[in-house]
């Protein structure tokens, strides 16, 4: 019987809501599926069930916004992703959504403005907490150098600790 349920995506989800209908996570996973398949007015009720659930959840208002631009109902697409990227402003799918919600809505102008001026701030944001990352990049670098120097003709150089340059 699981192996059934497990089988498919809109299975699975649909089964997950039956047994846990309050929390966010199914509703919004069986939206995806739905959306995928072409039922974005089932998708729709999903997603809002998601976010009514979970009112912080970008993804969700992300997924909401594209599935009311799928339906042809612009005003609402912008409304929900405005409301993705007022929650998490570092959320870029949804720039791109907004992009084409404006677009849509003929707004090419403002969908470029927007669009070129939040890419630069989300770059900027991620730039800023680029540091931890950099940290675990240098441990795994290290890391893989010290595997390297497992290696024959991998000998790392006495002085920088690095592997020496093949002739």
């Amino acid at each position: 019987e699981r192996n059934k349920v497990w089988a498919d995506d809109l299975v699975l989800w649909e089964d997950c809501v039956k047994k846990s209908p309050q929390k966010m996570r199914p509703h919004y996973n069986l939206g995806l599926a739905l959306r995928k398949q072409g039922d974005v007015a089932d998708a729709l009720v999903e997603f809002q069930k998601a976010v009514d659930i979970d009112p912080k959840y970008v993804p969700a208002y992300n997924n909401l916004g594209a599935t009311f631009l799928d339906l042809g109902n612009i005003d609402e697409a912008i409304k929900k992703i405005s409301k993705a990227i007022q929650i998490d402003p570092s959320y870029g799918e949804a720039y791109s959504n907004l992009g084409l919600s404006l677009a849509r809505h003929g707004k090419e102008d403002e969908a470029m403005a927007r669009g070129t001026r939040t890419a630069h701030q989300v770059q900027r944001r991620r730039q800023v907490h680029l540091h931890d990352p950099d940290r675990n990049l240098d441990r795994r670098v290290e890391r893989h150098q010290g595997i390297r120097q497992d290696l024959p003709g991998e000998q790392p150089d006495a002085g920088t600790g690095r592997p020496r340059e093949q002739p």
